[in-house]
């Protein structure tokens, strides 16, 4: 756990200095657009949060292959995550059941296809953001069109950034309750998620305690949503909406 913290703190370090290069716009979520063609998968996001970061040279990663992650390491690998992996284009078709579902455990594959064609990485952290039309979310797809979210977040929007999730132990992208399940009890016999803040710190936290609990967080519709507002007003702390 604390090795998990450590990758956090240094991811949250490395995307300070791109938030202060690109004149105070945060990394997106991904890029690419309805428009995007596909790849062989289906998949139509040219870049992820990971790829971005990696292809323009602020992490440091080993060269990959598209049949196992790197063995040297990287601070985008949870020392307690799984070995096994999604593919882009399996994310939304293997969704975790619980919070404690071992596919949330597990690392996701992103290639490159703009910044350096080919290149792939993987990542055991998710981020708080949104492919889709979702404005309360502090990272989203760019470029904008008509069915996806722009434009993007600039830290000073991020009223609270040492109380809103950046990243965290899990999969993919997190909004609502479609993809609540992808936040993972990953750490303390699957009793603690990891939690890195976008003013860079990072903590521990008993996913008991977060919205939607350490069971299955994908259950309710509407207000009983596990990332609607008006169920995240009875969790003061972290916020994971612009609009908490």
């Amino acid at each position: 756990m604390t090795a998990c913290l450590s990758n956090l703190r240094q991811i949250g370090i490395l995307h300070n200095t791109y938030v202060n290069d690109y004149r105070g716009v945060i990394v997106p979520c991904d890029y690419g657009d309805a428009a995007t063609p596909p790849d062989a998968n289906g998949y139509k996001t040219l870049e992820s949060w990971a790829t971005i970061l990696v292809t323009c040279k602020y992490l440091k990663y080993p060269p990959a292959g598209p049949s196992a992650p790197p063995t040297d390491g990287s601070v985008l690998r949870c020392p307690a995550g799984g070995e096994e992996f999604l593919a882009p284009s399996n994310v939304s078709n293997g969704l975790p059941d619980s919070r404690k579902s071992a596919l949330g455990a597990i690392g996701q594959q992103y290639t490159s296809r703009v910044f350096e064609p080919g290149r792939i990485v993987y990542a055991w952290y998710g981020i708080n953001g949104s492919s889709g039309v979702n404005p309360v979310t502090p990272c989203v797809r760019w470029p904008p069109d008509g069915k996806t979210t722009g434009p993007l977040r600039r830290i000073n929007e991020i009223r609270k950034p040492a109380d809103t999730v950046f990243l965290f132990d899990g999969i993919g992208i997190n909004y609502l309750s479609v993809n609540a399940n992808r936040i993972n009890a990953r750490h303390n016999r699957h009793s603690t998620t990891n939690i890195l803040f976008f003013d860079g710190h990072a903590e521990p936290f008993h996913t008991k305690d977060l919205p939607g609990g350490d069971g299955n967080a994908g259950v309710g519709t509407g207000a009983q949503q596990t990332f609607s507002l008006s169920n995240l007003s009875r969790y003061p702390y972290p916020l994971w909406r612009l609009d908490q």
